[in-house]
């Protein structure tokens, strides 16, 4: 089944086009990688595809509704949710907090409401919560729960976003570079959560620049560059395609495959 399909999307910034003519789609279930240069265009088709902006041209597509210029909240809630480069919504609120308001769109109190702690707030807090204690302890965090989100380690910041993006149940879900600043452990432990994620249900579409996470937990890739698709396939297929090469993966990277 195709969850999301992107159509000939373009977007310019004045008299630079970021996005041309991009057409892709997922299939349910699947993680579906999308890389590129610094400046190919990969954050711009995440934030097209969630609704942070609208594109010049083109349409997309998602579970056969037409979300095309739809505002951020309304595409959350259609079950389409995402993270971010900086991954915290309230830096001086604790990981439990801010996954609650994660959740805001699956409640009556609305994201507002959730901020000035209305009665209909409270109650949802108190369905809402046993929710996020569950995500919390999925993304190993349960023992942060009650340490202010600024105050967490780099690498339990990641994973709270990524505990945020999962907190209103989507169908699909964006991951941007979650992987970004981490160490090898730290790079590891968040490959075998996104797995998890997957098999929980959500259908992945992730950005990311660490070759080696790409080319173990795709099961298709994208390659951008200057805002155009260069190449679509298989892992094993974006290894050995001379044009991705050139543009992005480089000849040392073909040399440490040998």
């Amino acid at each position: 089944m195709r969850l999301l399909e992107v159509i000939e999307i373009t977007k310019n910034f004045g008299g630079v086009t970021a996005v041309q003519d991009l057409s892709f789609s997922i299939e349910k279930g699947e993680i579906l990688g999308l890389i590129g240069p610094n400046g190919a265009g990969k954050t711009t088709v995440l934030n097209l595809t969630s609704g942070v902006l609208n594109p010049n041209h083109g349409q997309i597509m998602f579970k056969e509704k037409d979300i095309t210029g739809l505002k951020p909240h309304r595409i959350t809630g259609l079950g389409l949710a995402r993270t971010f480069q900086s991954t915290i919504l309230f830096s001086s609120k604790t990981a439990l907090e801010n996954v609650i308001l994660g959740r805001h769109c699956k409640g009556e109190a609305g994201f507002w409401g959730t901020i000035l702690n209305t009665n209909f707030a409270k109650q949802d807090d108190g369905r809402d919560q046993q929710k996020a204690l569950q995500l919390l302890d999925f993304m190993k965090l349960a023992g942060a729960k009650d340490i202010l989100a600024q105050n967490l380690p780099h690498g339990s910041q990641r994973r709270l976003g990524v505990a945020i993006a999962l907190a209103p149940e989507p169908d699909l879900i964006l991951l941007d570079e979650p992987m970004t600043g981490m160490n090898l452990g730290e790079t590891a432990e968040m490959m075998d959560l996104i797995l998890r994620i997957r098999e929980k249900g959500p259908t992945i579409l992730l950005v990311e620049h660490d070759m080696k996470a790409v080319m173990g937990l795709c099961d298709r890739i994208v390659v951008l560059n200057y805002g155009q698709k260069i190449a679509e396939g298989s892992p094993v297929e974006i290894q050995m395609n001379k044009e991705v090469i050139e543009a992005y993966l480089g000849t040392e990277y073909e040399l440490a495959k040998r």
